[in-house]
């Protein structure tokens, strides 16, 4: 069955975050992100398993919690490397 979180393109984002967050000295920084981190896979796993209900019961429901909260957490997750990499150049 198709699972977001087992995809490599997942597994390849989540490595990437994670390695990036590890080289982060700001040990508060470093903790926020990967709290991010977190909620970033709990929803996935959260939306996957959604998604495999949906298949057996053959159901389909309105409205994709996991789906927006997927998306804002990955935005807070870059633009926050992406803050802290500006503030190393600097």
């Amino acid at each position: 069955m198709l699972s977001i979180y087992e995809s490599e393109s997942f597994q390849h984002d989540y490595r990437n975050y994670k390695n990036k967050i590890e080289n982060i000295t700001d040990e508060k920084m470093k903790n926020q992100l990967l709290n991010f981190l977190n909620k970033l896979v709990a929803h996935v796993k959260a939306f996957d398993k959604e998604h495999s209900e949906m298949i057996y019961s053959k159901s389909i429901r309105l409205g994709n919690d996991h789906k927006d909260g997927i998306a804002e957490v990955r935005k807070v997750i870059e633009r926050k490397l992406r803050d802290w990499d500006q503030i190393q150049k600097s």
